[in-house]
């Protein structure tokens, strides 16, 4: 009978070290790749989504690099955000360089940390 409770145990540990969140749907000013944006400091936003089954999860940290090119964005010339601890993940005040009229911007998120601690890759690149 001691069998049923350990195997429930190390399948609940199994699955929280796969658990991790994904950001999905970037959005600025509350648009998909917007190709004209009239605001200086930019609002960005984005949803997380957790894996089938992994109900529960929270966002407790983020990362945001913006860069005038994707080749740009693994050391951004724009602005990295470094590890910012919250769970906010909409209208995420743009804080980086100055921004210039018909300026190309290429950004992506990351989650730092959620209810199990995982990290995730880098979101897809938004605009």
């Amino acid at each position: 009978m001691k069998l049923i409770p350990t195997i429930l145990l190390l399948l609940a540990i199994t699955l929280s070290l796969h658990a991790q969140l994904t950001l999905t749907k970037l959005t600025c000013e509350y648009m998909d790749n917007p190709t004209v944006v009239d605001e200086t400091t930019p609002h960005l936003s984005w949803i997380n989504l957790a894996k089938p089954g992994e109900r529960g999860q929270k966002q407790t940290a983020y990362q945001i690099r913006v860069a005038s090119t994707t080749k740009k964005l693994k050391s951004p010339d724009l602005w990295n955000s470094g590890k910012i601890l919250s769970d906010q993940s909409n209208r995420i005040t743009y804080g980086g360089k100055e921004l210039r009229s018909r300026m190309d911007c290429f950004w992506q998120g990351q989650d730092l940390g959620h209810s199990h601690g995982k990290v995730s890759a880098w979101s897809p690149v938004a605009t």
